[in-house]
């Protein structure tokens, strides 16, 4: 019951901290994600890290718009290369995958 409703709290966090964010897109539409074209001219190479293990890696911004497309979802992304880590296939509540991309903090 408390991780539900820790998962509601960080929920409703997450969609007010992005509606402050108002990320603007090629065609003005305001975004509920971050996308490889969020990124041009503020980064050149996306890092991906965990803070559980030592999987890390280095992605270019523009192979990521050339593979995964300029309007691709990040966070989906994200989830799609992590997809084999223990952690995630383990599925347990209390040692969850740390993968984060640690420069993004720095440019939005």
């Amino acid at each position: 019951m408390l991780v539900a409703s820790l998962a509601g709290v960080i929920e409703v966090v997450s969609k007010a901290a992005l509606a402050r964010l108002r990320l603007p897109h090629h065609h003005d539409r305001m975004a509920d994600f971050l996308t490889p074209t969020d990124l041009v001219g503020k980064l050149d190479v996306l890092r991906v890290a965990c803070t559980k293990c030592e999987r890390a890696g280095r992605y270019p911004i523009a192979r990521l718009i050339e593979t995964i497309g300029p309007n691709a979802n990040l966070a989906d992304w994200l989830s799609k290369i992590t997809a084999d880590c223990p952690r995630k296939i383990k599925n347990s509540y209390s040692d969850q995958c740390g993968a984060l991309c640690p420069d993004l903090p720095k440019v939005l």
